[in-house]
């Protein structure tokens, strides 16, 4: 642990040294520096070298070039017993140490407990936070020593107790995430019969990981498991439309999505349908009841919303798919980058991240941007590892559009690069966006 405001190293006998080997302007014969001459004279260690650790592995080339110097030092001046006080000459780290720390702290997964990392942590990179540091609490070595030109240890910061910090956060963290599984895949799918759908593919685990790898701070376990259900949500409804529903079905879900409180003057067109409409709206008035509580007042009406905008964008896709209507490039994108389905995936859980999210700026252009960029980043880079399975459903997506409308002057190799070309233009203007939004906020 960092005991200090201000990080403590240890004299570099090394360049302790190579200063005192500097001649005085007024006589070459006299060093610039006495202090350190008497510091090498005073600091020999007892097997004879000048090494910061004599026992250490690691650090015998720094042993040998520190002992070394000290010998060369004290050659040029053909001095060996002089009794002084000590001025240690300390090499100017004091910035390396801290951001070392910052560096451990992170890995380790516990920077949320200091302070100190505020200004780091606005500028994450995108990582499995909690698989990461796993593996380097794994591999920590708590020995506190850096090797650079020579090396050094930090008297003040005990790498021990960082390490029993991080494990025991580790673990917390670990437990809370195992809690919010078991409750997805013991209690959420049988309380809404979710198992007894035999189309839907069965991707709990998968969903609850793909967020706590990246969002494992143990305060947003709402927005996890809001993340991890309509994950879920999405994929069995996007199978139900692709395969498993008549189009009578299809327009009976939606319309008592449309209806909500009101769906039991509408009535089931099947058991899939009734297991489907209670799974959403049960889960997105829990969802609701909980986001209004953290934002103070009632977003229910946006979540309904986003599922009736979703919904009517797989319905479309679906009359494509049954009336073998070919859709140009605009209308594929413009309509498919919402039934990729982040919709409920996102936005429902950018409302349970611990932060008041105003009404306003729901309604701003750029929120929407940022979510259309997103959302086309995803739905094609999706299109290209998918082209051949969604084919032999007789789906069309981007890159079996752009070979369609090529007319057969384009190859599906170059239908593969004129989307990657799409994506990069679109991850390029997600960029100069969020960028634009840090400098001015």
């Amino acid at each position: 642990m960092l005991k200090k405001d201000k990080v403590e190293l240890p004299v570099s006998s090394y360049d302790t040294a190579w200063v005192a080997m500097v001649p005085s302007q007024n006589s070459f014969k006299q060093p610039l520096f006495p202090e350190c001459l008497n510091w090498i004279m005073e600091n020999q260690q007892p097997d004879g070298s000048w090494a910061l650790d004599p026992a250490h592995p690691l650090l015998i080339k720094d042993s040998i070039s520190s002992t070394l110097a000290c010998l060369l030092a004290l050659h040029k001046w053909n001095v060996a017993d002089q009794l002084v006080h000590k001025v240690p000459t300390i090499y100017p780290l004091d910035i390396y140490p801290r951001l070392h720390m910052i560096d451990n702290l992170i890995k380790l997964g516990i920077d949320r407990h200091f302070t100190e990392v505020d200004y780091a942590l606005k500028h994450p990179y995108a990582s499995l936070e909690r698989t990461e540091s796993r593996r380097y609490i794994e591999n920590y070595n708590v020995d506190n020593i850096s090797l650079l030109k020579t090396s050094y240890r930090y008297f003040n910061i005990d790498n021990r107790d960082l390490l029993t910090l991080s494990f025991q956060d580790f673990n917390k963290c670990q437990a809370i995430h195992r809690e919010e599984l078991d409750y997805l895949e013991s209690r959420w799918v049988k309380e809404y019969n979710l198992d007894k759908l035999k189309f839907a593919r069965q991707k709990i685990a998968y969903a609850h990981f793909s967020i706590a790898a990246v969002l494992s701070h143990p305060d947003l376990s709402d927005a996890r498991i809001s993340w991890a259900q309509n994950t879920v949500l999405t994929t069995v409804v996007d199978d139900f439309f692709d395969f498993a529903g008549s189009m009578e079905e299809l327009l009976n879900l939606i319309e008592l999505i449309q209806r909500w409180d009101e769906h039991s003057t509408i009535g089931f067109k099947s058991k899939d349908v009734e297991i489907l409409f209670y799974a959403i709206y049960g889960t997105t008035n829990d969802l609701a009841d909980k986001a209004s509580k953290q934002q103070g007042r009632c977003v229910k009406k946006h979540l309904i919303d986003i599922w009736i905008t979703l919904l009517d964008t797989m319905l479309k896709e679906a009359e494509w798919a049954k009336n073998k209507l070919v859709p140009t490039m605009y209308e594929y994108i413009t309509n498919g980058y919402v039934s990729f389905a982040l919709g409920p995936v996102i936005l429902i859980s950018l409302y349970l991240m611990g932060s008041k999210l105003p009404e306003q700026a729901v309604e701003t252009q750029e929120y929407n941007n940022l979510f259309m960029h997103v959302s086309i980043i995803g739905r094609l880079l999706n299109d290209c590892v998918t082209v051949a399975r969604e084919g032999a459903q007789g789906k069309l997506n981007s890159v079996s559009l752009a070979i369609v409308h090529g007319r057969g002057a384009v190859t599906e190799k170059e239908a593969q690069e004129e989307v990657t070309r799409l994506i990069e233009s679109h991850r390029r203007e997600l960029l100069r966006m969020v960028q634009q939004t840090k400098r001015g906020s």
